[in-house]
């Protein structure tokens, strides 16, 4: 599930509940994969600064922690980074190290490096669902 870059935050979450998932990606123009937002970018968010929800979701991201002060929320940006993506052809080893080593609950599965369009998500519960489905458990 993707939204483009263009969708408010309030846009991307709806369509995260709607589809009863934890994390939508962040697609440009040409289709390729430039950001993730999670249930997890809502902490730190306090009422007063609810209105960041209506930005664009890049700039939701780009500080999405806020700072509370006596009178107001004020955004405090962040450094944004690309998903962590892996290839169709990566392995489940390959898969679960790189989430291990980047401590993610999720990495994308984009068509090739170059043109990142994602195809897929590979989450922390498809593994352990694999693994339990195995007998590797």
């Amino acid at each position: 599930m993707v939204v483009h870059e263009t969708a408010s935050a309030a846009q991307a979450f709806a369509l995260m509940t709607a589809g009863m998932v934890t994390a939508v990606g962040v697609i440009d123009g040409a289709g390729s994969l430039i950001g993730n937002l999670s249930a997890t970018d809502l902490k730190g968010l306090t009422r007063d600064a609810f209105h960041y929800l209506l930005v664009p979701v890049l700039t939701f991201l780009s500080s999405t922690y806020v700072a509370a002060t006596a009178t107001s929320a004020i955004p405090v940006p962040r450094p944004r980074s690309n998903p962590v993506t892996v290839t169709p052809v990566a392995s489940l080893g390959f898969v679960l190290e790189t989430m291990t080593r980047e401590n993610l609950h999720r990495v994308w599965v984009v068509d090739s490096d170059t043109t990142r369009r994602p195809v897929g998500i590979v989450s922390m519960t498809d593994l352990i669902r694999a693994f339990t489905a195995n007998g590797v458990a």
